[in-house]
């Protein structure tokens, strides 16, 4: 009848009966609280864990700043030895460049002054071959 009540009217359950307590004696050790080797001294827990935690927080966070630094220093070292290598290489680039460059001139010149040497012994009947 009491359930056909409830239900009826729709009433929350009753609250559950509270834990049995404990002799006055007894010491606990509860999640919070620690006993050390002198009883007056009594550490929470909870605190030396949130301790450890911003510790381990804090390692982590010093070991990836580090790691990010290193990172960092490692990527512009490669870059600097990347632009120091396509200096050296554009450096070897220009030099053979212009090294061709002048060859093909002189031997532009060398034909020019020929062709020149050519049409004067062929005008004069000169000869300009070295003895």
């Amino acid at each position: 009848m009491r359930s056909r009540l409830r239900d009826k009217k729709r009433l929350p359950r009753p609250p559950a009966p509270p834990a049995p307590r404990r002799s006055a004696g007894a010491v606990s050790l509860t999640p919070t609280r620690m006993l050390s080797d002198s009883h007056s001294l009594r550490l929470p827990l909870q605190s030396e864990e949130k301790q450890r935690k911003e510790l381990k927080r804090e390692v982590r966070y010093e070991t990836e700043k580090k790691l990010e630094k290193e990172k960092k220093i490692k990527n512009e070292y490669e870059r600097e030895t990347e632009k120091k290598n396509e200096i050296k290489k554009n450096s070897k680039r220009i030099e053979k460049n212009t090294k061709n460059m002048r060859d093909r001139n002189e031997k532009q010149n060398q034909n020019k002054s020929r062709d020149w040497e050519k049409e004067l012994s062929n005008t004069y009947h000169l000869d300009f071959s070295e003895d």
